[in-house]
């Protein structure tokens, strides 16, 4: 066996741990690419959350503006600095109020037997949600919470015993549930009355601007029309946020005809919603009020929505979202409790 010499030693011995070195730094670039290869997609999820994201702040800074706007033109308006932060809450609701249990129970009543496990009553209800991976858990979890809570109220109940995986659960024999109707629904005054009074509030706006408007465009007042059109703006759109929301005519002069139509079909649409306790929608509205200029058919949406918002301005009237018929149903106010004060700056 041959003898290093030392004149080489010092080399061989660099040359063998930098020989190492590459060897241990391509395992970890291989380590590190496996791990970006399975990472991508979470990356390029993340980024597309953060597009989401940011188009949706840019959308709420730009309501926010709006509606500071529209609390300013508003003769009672607060200091906008002393208005707080409601923060939403951190992990949104799947559904609306009683969304989950009415889901859940369409699946009992769609499977064959009545019969569903636990399973497969997640796996229908997360590809109704159209729900992400990461928020499974989470829906899991809130639909435990909501089977328990039915259990303990007699409406479903489980042929297996608790703990046992893939447990089935299935309606309760000894519940019936009630028909869906109309009847028994009830106004919430706290909800009915915020809800009216800010429609009552944004439509009068719109059509004293609209009057403030063609007098200062008469006039030749352009910055005044102007700042006019901005305001008007601002509060058409708040007003079409609001979930009452129906469209609201401006500049528009009947003819003594289209008059006569309108108040015939005011009178009939009050008369009518006079006679029903627990109000009316829109298209029921129509369906009971024929055209007072051929029986045959039925007066126009137009109209009636003509009607109901003068009926809603007057101060006679309210609505509501039903969430039941996805409609405003409307009925006949007992009696006024705010009267409409705005101006225009």
């Amino acid at each position: 066996m041959s003898r290093t010499l030392s004149s080489v030693a010092w080399l061989n011995s660099k040359y063998s741990r930098v020989k190492g070195q590459i060897a241990r730094t391509t395992e970890r670039i291989k380590y590190a690419e496996a791990r970006r290869d399975l990472h991508r997609h979470d990356v390029q999820r993340c980024e597309a959350q953060l597009v989401e994201l940011k188009d949706a702040l840019a959308e709420v800074e730009a309501r926010a503006l709006q509606l500071n706007r529209a609390l300013m033109l508003h003769s009672h308006s607060p200091q906008i600095e002393a208005v707080g932060k409601t923060l939403p809450d951190e992990h949104p609701r799947f559904f609306k109020h009683g969304g989950m249990t009415t889901a859940i129970f369409r699946v009992f009543r769609s499977a064959a037997d009545g019969v569903v496990t636990i399973d497969e009553l997640h796996s229908e209800l997360m590809l109704k949600l159209e729900l992400a991976p990461e928020d499974s858990a989470r829906f899991r979890m809130r639909l435990q919470t909501r089977l328990q809570f039915l259990l303990r109220q007699g409406k479903v109940t489980s042929p297996d015993r608790k703990g046992v995986p893939g447990r089935r659960w299935m309606l309760s024999k000894d519940w019936v549930p009630a028909p869906s109707t109309t009847q028994g629904k009830t106004y919430s005054a706290h909800r009915s009355k915020g809800s009216v009074q800010s429609a009552r509030w944004l439509i009068q706006s719109q059509l004293d601007i609209a009057v403030a408007k063609s007098g200062a465009v008469i006039r030749g007042d352009t910055v005044l029309s102007s700042k006019l059109s901005e305001d008007m703006e601002v509060i058409d759109t708040v007003w079409r946020h609001h979930p009452l929301h129906f469209e609201v005519d401006l500049g528009w002069t009947p003819s003594s005809r289209a008059s006569h139509y309108r108040e015939s079909i005011y009178a009939r649409v009050s008369r009518i919603i006079a006679q029903t306790r627990h109000g009316m929608t829109l298209l029921a509205l129509q369906a009971a009020c024929p055209c007072p200029s051929n029986k045959r058919r039925q007066a126009s949406i137009r109209a009636i929505e003509a009607a109901l918002k003068q009926l809603l301005l007057e101060g006679r009237a309210e609505h509501r979202w039903s969430e039941t018929d996805c409609q405003v149903v409307w009925r006949l106010r007992s009696q006024v409790d705010e009267s409409i004060s705005t101006s225009v700056r």
